[in-house]
């Protein structure tokens, strides 16, 4: 029987490394953090854009009405970011099928 890391590295060696990604708007970032199959973005009007694999659902950004963002960071398969009141929104898998949930 394959040890997990022979098993993460045959599933690796299958996936295509050549992802290519076109973000038409905005065109301007405040900053960017990569993961190891997908992407955030900060932009300069505190939003927050996910791009790459959305297997996990990484890239679906909590849709928060007026929510301006000081930071984002990507996981292996999640993110999270800080709004501008402080608190701290987490996205992507997490036990019990909880959807998106504001941590402290």
């Amino acid at each position: 029987m394959p040890s997990y890391l022979e098993s993460a590295a045959s599933q690796e060696a299958n996936v295509n490394m050549s992802m290519h990604f076109a973000i038409q708007e905005p065109s301007r970032w405040e900053s960017i953090t990569a993961s190891y199959f997908h992407s955030c973005g900060l932009t300069v009007n505190k939003t927050i854009i996910c791009w790459g694999s959305n297997d996990a659902r990484q890239n679906d950004v909590p849709s928060v009405v007026n929510a301006q963002y000081l930071s984002v960071t990507s996981g292996y398969v999640h993110n999270c970011a800080m709004n501008a009141s402080g608190q701290a929104l987490c996205w992507g898998p997490r036990p019990n099928a909880i959807k998106n949930y504001w941590c402290w």
